[in-house]
C-alpha cells in the first residue's frame, strides 16, 4: 500500500497513494491508439472524503478495477 493521505493533501505528482473515501462517479473506460500504433485504455472516477473531491485517472491494465 502507499502513503495514507486525505484528498486535500493529494498533489498531481503523487503516485501509489492510499485514500479512504467514497466513489461518487465512475466514467466509462475508453480505448485509444497511441502515436506508435499500440492500443491503450483510459478510465477515471471521482473520489471524495470529508476534505474534498478529486478525479482519479487509471491507465491500461489498472482500468480493470472499474469493471
Amino acid at each position: 500500500m502507499g502513503i495514507m493521505k486525505m484528498v486535500k493533501d493529494v498533489r498531481s505528482i503523487d503516485k501509489h497513494l492510499t485514500i479512504r473515501g467514497t466513489v461518487n462517479k465512475i466514467n466509462a473506460v475508453h480505448k485509444f491508439t497511441r502515436k506508435n500504433g499500440s492500443t491503450g485504455k483510459l478510465g477515471s472516477f471521482r473520489l471524495s472524503d470529508t476534505t474534498g473531491s478529486i478525479k482519479v485517472v487509471l491507465w491500461d491494465d489498472k482500468t480493470s478495477i472499474l469493471n
